[in-house]
């Protein structure tokens, strides 16, 4: 099989081999020419595409035999394909998803784990309640459907890789809650859950009616009300843990509902950031030589980052 390297495409160079399909959907210029518009992908991560002509659009978690030309479009690269044409039905689909590096049952034990260290029963309580409600769907649920995390288990690999910043924040600012903290770690990206729509295989393929129109954060707040009034918490500890998830995006410009007004959510605003971030780095890095650049990443401002060794 031609495993396809996404991070190292360059613009006009010629792509031949499988991808899968992430999300495909039917569109028109503004002068009304019809062309189909996917997402492909591959463990090395996802690619836009375009295929100018007629054809029915294929599904997502179908696997295309690709030839296409990398070209760039605001920035970004895409690919142009030459044709809709699919791959032979034996071909394993697992060898084309991306996997959190970690087993989801070591993350899940390790948030559970954090939770029981909670000095502050109440905030222990709710948190439990949340990640109670969140099921066995939280071990395999995405962060994104594109951007940071979008693999497999990556809402748990975000949440225990900031967990590890957290208790070392925490750990050197005595004066922080550090229950609060860390309940806001656990909790702030839950309503990602109700966000998003995954298909089979465990991927995201498009956001649901509640996330285009409510977004994560609003309803990860609602939870909170709605799990803390069920299991009678305090008032105020429920608006504590509201605020966290409201004001995590740290600007209204990024989301947030509120900027953070506490110190606890300063620090989550801040490294839920800095996760993120670094995961983007490093996926667009890991392919480069050491020397060399990186292609332009989208998510990082179009930069082009450096691989020093």
């Amino acid at each position: 099989m031609n495993h396809i390297q996404i991070p190292k495409l360059a613009k006009d160079s010629v792509v031949l081999g499988f991808l899968m399909v992430k999300s495909a959907e039917v569109k028109k210029t503004a002068a009304g020419k019809t062309y189909i518009d996917l997402v492909l992908m591959n463990k090395t991560g996802n690619i836009s595409a375009k295929y100018w002509g007629e054809a029915t659009p294929p599904a997502s978690g179908d696997i295309l035999d690709v030839n296409a030309t990398v070209t760039e479009f605001n920035g970004k690269l895409q690919l142009k394909l030459e044709a809709i044409v699919f791959a032979p039905a034996d071909i394993d689909k697992r060898e084309f998803l991306p996997y959190s590096p970690r087993p989801a049952e070591e993350m899940l034990q390790e948030v559970l784990a954090t939770i029981m260290e909670f000095q502050d029963k109440e905030i222990q309580q709710l948190t439990s309640e949340l990640i109670g409600e969140a099921g066995e769907t939280l071990k395999k649920f995405p962060a994104a459907k594109q951007m940071h995390h979008a693999e497999i288990g990556g809402l748990l690999h975000h949440i225990t890789s900031m967990l590890k910043l957290a208790k070392g924040i925490a750990a050197n600012y005595p004066e922080l809650n550090r229950d609060l903290l860390l309940a806001g770690v656990i909790i702030h990206d839950l309503g990602k859950m109700q966000e998003m729509e995954r298909n089979e295989l465990g991927l995201v393929t498009d956001y649901t009616v509640q996330g285009k129109l409510v977004g994560h954060i609003v309803c990860g707040a609602m939870n909170i009300e709605r799990a803390g009034k069920r299991i009678g918490v305090s008032d105020n500890t429920i608006m504590l843990l509201q605020h966290m998830v409201l004001s995590h995006h740290g600007e209204p410009e990024f989301g947030s509902a509120q900027r953070p007004l506490i110190p606890e959510a300063e620090v989550l605003s801040t490294i839920d950031r800095l996760d993120a971030r670094m995961f983007e780095m490093f996926e667009a890095l890991r392919e480069v030589p050491a020397g060399s650049f990186s292609a332009k990443v989208w998510a990082l401002d179009n930069r082009e980052l450096y691989k020093a060794r």
